[in-house]
Parts: structure tokens; C-alpha cells; sequence
């Protein structure tokens, strides 16, 4: 139900919403919308009152585990840029999710 807000009120606002193809369906674990500037959208939303996170700051393959492959993998790295994680969980009503859809709208 969080999602659905989302992706309504969210399908021309100024974030990549995600995509689940024909057939699929989404546990919605997780919400995570893409932008180039995820950083001040995240600033901008906390002085809003919403929290967001950012999981995975870096890239797998920067992790020492890891670095032994030396990849090159620039989506990836952007991809690590710019996703930002929506709140989604069983205790978020529909007026936070609304709240959250409106001020990422309201972000210039």
C-alpha cells in the first residue's frame, strides 16, 4: 500500500521510482528511488521530519573481500551514488507516506 502511494504520487516528481517488470511481483522490502542529488534530497527530507537511509554507500567490489577482482563497474558505482531508501514498513500509514511523496515533491 506504502509503495502504491510512492509510485502514484511519485510518477513524474523528480526521483527514478523502481520498476517491477510484467509478471513480477515486489516484496517492497525496501523503497528505493534513484537521483544525481541524493545527498541534498536527503538533507532536505530530514529537515522535513522523514527519515531515509542510504544501504550501500559503497560498491561490493571496493570492499577488501573483494578487491581482489578489480572491477570496473561504473553503473554500479553510480547506482551507489544516487539510490536513497524511502521509509516503507507495516507501521508507516498512508498520511506518512503521503507526507514523504509530498515533500520529495516540494524538493527544487
Amino acid at each position: 500500500t506504502i509503495a502504491k502511494v510512492y509510485l502514484e504520487r511519485l510518477a513524474d516528481g523528480p526521483v527514478s521510482l523502481p520498476v517491477t517488470l510484467p509478471g513480477n511481483h515486489h516484496s517492497w522490502h525496501q523503497f528505493s528511488v534513484r537521483t544525481t542529488k541524493r545527498d541534498a534530497l536527503q538533507a532536505f527530507l530530514k529537515e522535513r521530519g522523514v527519515d531515509s537511509m542510504i544501504y550501500y554507500p559503497v560498491a561490493l567490489h571496493h570492499h577488501a573481500p573483494y578487491a581482489r577482482f578489480a572491477a570496473e563497474l561504473p553503473e554500479t558505482e553510480r547506482a551507489c551514488r544516487e539510490i536513497l531508501n524511502l521509509p516503507v514498513h507495516p507501521h508507516l500509514n498512508i498520511e506518512a507516506a503521503e507526507w514523504v511523496a509530498e515533500s520529495i515533491l516540494a524538493f527544487e
